[in-house]
């Protein structure tokens, strides 16, 4: 059976190594095929690969898979099965070494003992399917090296877009941050100003309090000075009325400086320039040295009694009673 060059034997029991018309040795594992083919066939009751075109069923023979045994016949025990697909490997080397092997390993499932054949892993199997299918197996590793790129690539974009929407995201955080940071700046400083407002409004409100009492302190100190005045001189203590009388007259000045000149004001202090003049005139010449002191202060009381300021002029001789 070792022979080497043309394809020997019937198609349908002709194990890969042989369909594939390479120039190798062909050894007694070639039979073990053959046998595990005629095996197959009785179990399935139908060829290991069926066909009418010869180029397709040595294809099939070199490349493809037999249909499980179990799948044709679930009568078939599964320890049969894998005893029959060791026998049908398509590597010579996975196939048992002898034909004695694969009796003795009928034998033991014969006697229910555990056959040394294993069926393949899963792993195996996919390695059994790469081999046989070179290409394929190239074009879906160069598929899944796009694949991989291509979502390489897309992640990577993907994560770009994702640090931008999330600078973004803080950008817009931090702004939103300012902004409420500007609120309760804006809304501290429209308190502040109510409270300068408020504290403003207190402080005129007291100014004008502070004004008002002034006003009224001056005007009685006025008063008391001008009556002080005339009682002095009708005690006869003629330089300190003459000290009260000029107060009076100085402080109406003040309050004219400080609230405008009213009447009461020109009026007050019209009184109290007759008064001194009266008293100068009581104790000095009135008409002496042209025009003397006392006749000045006579003719400034007249003036401030003039016809347009709507005070009467003082007409009575300079007695204490009167210009009192």
């Amino acid at each position: 059976m070792t022979m080497t060059g043309d394809l020997l034997g019937t198609l349908r029991y002709m194990s890969p190594e042989q369909a594939l018309g390479k120039r190798a040795v062909i050894d007694h594992r070639a039979d073990v095929y053959s046998l595990g083919a005629t095996l197959y066939e009785l179990l399935t009751l139908r060829p290991v690969f069926a066909g009418d075109d010869r180029q397709e069923i040595l294809h099939q023979i070199a490349q493809s898979e037999p249909p499980a045994p179990r799948k044709l016949n679930s009568a078939v025990p599964v320890d049969l099965e894998t005893i029959v697909l060791k026998s049908l490997a398509k590597n010579p080397a996975d196939r048992y070494t002898t034909a004695g092997e694969l009796a003795a390993d009928l034998q033991r499932l014969l006697d229910h003992q555990p056959i040394h054949a294993k069926p393949p892993t899963l792993i195996q199997r996919a390695t059994k399917w790469s081999r046989r299918h070179t290409a394929v197996v190239r074009s879906a590793i160069a598929a899944m090296i796009v694949v991989t790129i291509v979502s390489t690539l897309a992640g990577m974009v993907a994560w770009n877009q994702y640090r931008e929407s999330d600078r973004q995201r803080g950008i817009a955080e931090g702004n939103e941050r300012e902004t409420d940071a500007a609120l309760a700046e804006a809304e501290r400083q429209r308190r502040r100003a109510e409270t300068n407002e408020a504290e403003a409004k207190a402080q005129a409100k007291q100014a004008k309090e502070n004004l008002t009492k002034l006003h009224h302190h001056l005007r009685s100190y006025r008063r008391t000075q001008q009556q002080l005045g005339t009682s002095l001189w009708a005690g006869s203590q003629f330089e300190d009325a003459e000290d009260a009388y000029r107060i009076a007259i100085q402080t109406s000045f003040q309050l004219e400086e400080a609230f405008g000149s009213t009447f009461s004001i020109l009026f007050d202090r019209q009184r109290a320039y007759k008064s001194l003049g009266g008293l100068l005139a009581e104790t000095g010449d009135l008409k002496g040295g042209g025009g003397s002191l006392p006749e000045r202060h006579y003719d400034s009381a007249r003036d401030i009694g003039g016809p347009n300021s709507g005070i009467p002029k003082v007409d009575c001789e300079p007695e204490p009673t009167c210009l009192g």
